[in-house]
Parts: C-alpha cells; sequence; structure tokens
C-alpha cells in the first residue's frame, strides 16, 4: 500500500526494515501536517590528480568515486489540534530511532539501521538513511503537553546496483550498512561484516575513502556484498 502522503500531496516519511528485500517491512510512517518550505540536495565526487614530469602540462584528474546525495530539510508537526496530542512524541521518538540500528537487526547480530522515504507527493522520493535528527518544540499545552515542533533531518541516499550489472561488474549494490562508532577503523569493519579483516580495502572503495585512519564517528558506510569484496583480497 503506497504512503498517505503519495496521495494527498502531504510530505511523509516512512520508515523500513534495511535488508536484501530492499527495504520493504515497514517500521512506521510519519505523516506531516505541513509542507517543508525548502529542501537542498548535495552531491560530490572524488577526484585524484595526476603527477607530471612536465611542469606547463598536467594531466588529467582520476575518477576514484562518487559520493552517494545528501538531503537535508526541515518538517513540522503539529498536534494543536490532533484528538490525540500525545501523538507528537510517538512520531518524534520514532525519528530519534531510526538514526540507530533496528531491534530486529541487533537481534540477527548485524546492527543495521532502518531504510527512511522521504516523500513529498508523486515527484519527491528519496530513499536513504537517517544521519541526524535535531528537534525544537515551540508549542505545549498548559500541562506541559508538547504540541508543536519542528524537526532538522539530515539523510544519506541509499545507493542501489545499476539495473542489467551484476555484484563483480563495478556496480555498488548498499545492501547493508554500518554506522561508525568511537573506536572502529576499516580492518575492524571488515572483520565484523566479512570475517576477514584483510578486506578493508573494498569497504575503502566503495565509500571513496582515501586515507583510511581518519573516520568519523557517526559515519554510515556502504558495504559492498562479500563476492564483491572478495575482488580485493
Amino acid at each position: 500500500m503506497p504512503p498517505v502522503g503519495a496521495k494527498t500531496g502531504k510530505a511523509y516519511l516512512l520508515i523500513k526494515e534495511a535488508g536484501e528485500n530492499g527495504g520493504k517491512e515497514k517500521i512506521a510512517e510519519i505523516q506531516f501536517q505541513y509542507n517543508p518550505k525548502e529542501f537542498s540536495i548535495d552531491k560530490s565526487s572524488s577526484w585524484k590528480p595526476q603527477k607530471s614530469k612536465k611542469p606547463k602540462k598536467a594531466p588529467p584528474s582520476e575518477f576514484t568515486g562518487a559520493d552517494p546525495r545528501s538531503l537535508s530539510v526541515e518538517v513540522f508537526l503539529d498536534y494543536t489540534d490532533h484528538e490525540k496530542p500525545d501523538d507528537i512524541m510517538k512520531d518524534i521518538q520514532a525519528l530519534f530511532a531510526a538514526c540507530g540500528p533496528t531491534p530486529k537487526s541487533i537481534q540477527q547480530n548485524h546492527p543495521t539501521p532502518p531504510y527512511v522515504t522521504f516523500g513529498w507527493g508523486k515527484n519527491v522520493e528519496f530513499e536513504a538513511f537517517l544521519n541526524s535528527v535535531n528537534v525544537k518544540f515551540t508549542l505545549f499545552s498548559p500541562e506541559g503537553q508538547p504540541l508543536r515542533a519542528s524537526a532538522s533531518l539530515k539523510m544519506t541516499e541509499v545507493m542501489k546496483e545499476a539495473a542489467g550489472q551484476n555484484p563483480t561488474s563495478g556496480a555498488l549494490a548498499a545492501m547493508r550498512t554500518h554506522t561508525v562508532v568511537e573506536g572502529d577503523s576499516l580492518a575492524s569493519i571488515a572483520y565484523g561484516e566479512y570475517g576477514d579483516a584483510a578486506l578493508w580495502r573494498a569497504v575503502a572503495e566503495a565509500n571513496g575513502i582515501d586515507d583510511p585512519m581518519r573516520l568519523r564517528a557517526g559515519a554510515s558506510l556502504l558495504l559492498p556484498d562479500i563476492e564483491e569484496a572478495s575482488a580485493y583480497r
């Protein structure tokens, strides 16, 4: 069943269990009463300059990889006329929970954040994982019950394998992700995912990482499947 917002023209956020089924199992769906005023999408690529023995002529830079797109948006939650005003906290808790691994993935000993889809009407559908949520409460009942809030969301696109390509053809199939925590290294991440620390190069290549010693806590890394990663052994 399509999200309600796809029919009404209202913005929404669909939170789904990540996995090989492409995130089909719905965890939560948040409908925003007001559409955002704006949202922004960023895209960047990595290029490696080539050295030249000729001082007046430099060879073209080498393309080393494209980063996934990122989307930033501020959304609004207004429950002043809602029959259950305390539902605003359920939606906010769902947003915060989407920044961490799902309970199901933890039970499977492979902590993975959920997929989220930011949608708006029939023309905007951005599948991603949520990097950060910042909530500001702006209206309360006399008893202190939050009634209205704004939430700033930042998310990174889930990059999928291009149609007609297989995992060994160079396409990036991001069926799994890993959120970096303090103390992580590419080698430890590769060992946890594949049981082989030597496959850290596959993770570096998939994410366009030039310096394996500089990992930012909170960053989400895309993990190739074992067949593609084994090519870097």
